[in-house]
């Protein structure tokens, strides 16, 4: 039994010294929605490894990950992810984070089912929250209504200015042409005058001659 003793002990203590090492660095508080990233490292071990980073807010699941080139869901294992000695990002979507939320990573040699780590991952909302959507569309429809009554409004304006100026000008145009009508009047042609004259003229020499025949009877 002394001897089964040792050699366990000695496989137990060998297993500790081989055992797999993880470093993982992910933000405490993010934003919901949001897309971060977070830093994982391993060591202690000559396997590649798949990597599954999975985040829950009542038991419902609020991540993805950036996975073969797409964002799928965080049930998913990212296959053949990692090696030791390396340091890789994972980058993760956040969507409808609420404040009971927790988050786990785990970590399996590549080609097994075995799970050979797993941790627990803490996360919370920031205390900046996003403004809901039904509040940006409200927003943005009242933004809307108030930049169309804006430029109806200008329209209006520019409308009446411009039948002022069209007004205006008509006025001008009507003023103008009654100068031209009084200059008219006021302002002959050398002919005319020299017409008037005569005809002045040979109305006195007329009344002249019949003044004359009157004296003479």
């Amino acid at each position: 039994m002394g001897w089964l003793g040792i050699l366990i002990l000695l496989l137990f203590l060998c297993e500790l010294v081989s055992s797999l090492s993880v470093n993982l660095s992910c933000p405490e508080k993010v934003e919901s929605p949001s897309e971060f990233i977070c830093n994982l490292l391993i060591s202690n071990s000559e396997s590649n490894y798949d990597v599954k980073l999975d985040f829950l807010c009542n038991e419902k699941r609020v991540s993805k990950l950036w996975n073969s080139g797409q964002w799928k869901s965080s049930n998913y294992y990212i296959t053949d992810f990692i090696s030791v000695g390396e340091n890789k990002e994972i980058k993760v979507k956040i969507e409808n984070l609420t404040e009971n939320c927790g988050g786990f990573l785990k970590l399996r040699k590549t080609g097994k089912n075995s799970i050979d780590y797993q941790q627990n991952v803490s996360i919370s909302l920031s205390s900046h929250l996003p403004v809901d959507n039904e509040e940006v569309e409200e927003e943005v429809t009242i933004r809307n209504k108030t930049e169309d009554k804006t430029n109806k409004l200008n329209f209006e304006e520019d409308f009446i200015d411009n039948e002022s100026q069209i007004v205006s000008n008509t006025e001008s145009i009507i003023k103008l042409n009654s100068n031209q009508e009084v200059k008219e009047i006021i302002y002959q042609s050398k002919d005319e005058i020299i017409r008037q004259k005569l005809l002045v003229s040979f109305s006195v020499f007329l009344l002249i001659v019949i003044l004359i025949l009157i004296i003479k009877k």
